[in-house]
């Protein structure tokens, strides 16, 4: 019985590694930074307002969030954006999922010079381009969009 145990347990390690591998292609920093940097290019500046950058991967990269926020119009609000719970079930657990993706994208685009961080933590977008190319057009304007709500 035990042998048969350890039989399963190792013909499922290829399938969690490749999955393991997916993430982190896809939830790298420096792909994700340009979403972060959209954000901030759209966001006035204001005291603190790196702390508004932690909820952008956690909205955007959820798909009931970017959809809205993707078919968003001038009058669309905070409220409405709430208005379906599905769009923040599981908020505060992908907040901290990606908190420290959030912060290298950050950490890495202000190394870039493409974002500037003020001594009251305030960020401010610092209009150099990027050089990335952008495979993710629906996330970044999810992202400009989200800027819009605040």
């Amino acid at each position: 019985m035990m042998e048969t145990n350890t039989t399963l347990n190792e013909s499922n390690a290829p399938k969690r590694n490749a999955i393991e591998h997916y993430v982190t292609l896809t939830r790298s920093p420096l792909l994700l930074s340009p979403i972060i940097e959209s954000f901030f290019q759209e966001t006035t500046p204001f005291d603190k307002n790196l702390l508004l950058g932690y909820l952008v991967l956690a909205i955007v990269l959820h798909p009931p969030s970017r959809n809205f926020l993707c078919n968003a119009n001038a009058r669309s609000s905070v409220r409405s954006f709430c208005a379906d719970r599905s769009r923040l079930a599981g908020l505060p657990q992908r907040v901290a999922e990606l908190r420290t993706t959030t912060s290298l994208a950050v950490q890495n685009a202000i190394d870039c010079d493409r974002l500037i961080l003020k001594p009251d933590l305030s960020v401010e977008y610092a209009e150099k381009p990027n050089n990335l190319r952008l495979e993710m057009p629906s996330e970044i304007k999810a992202a400009k969009r989200l800027a819009s709500l605040f």
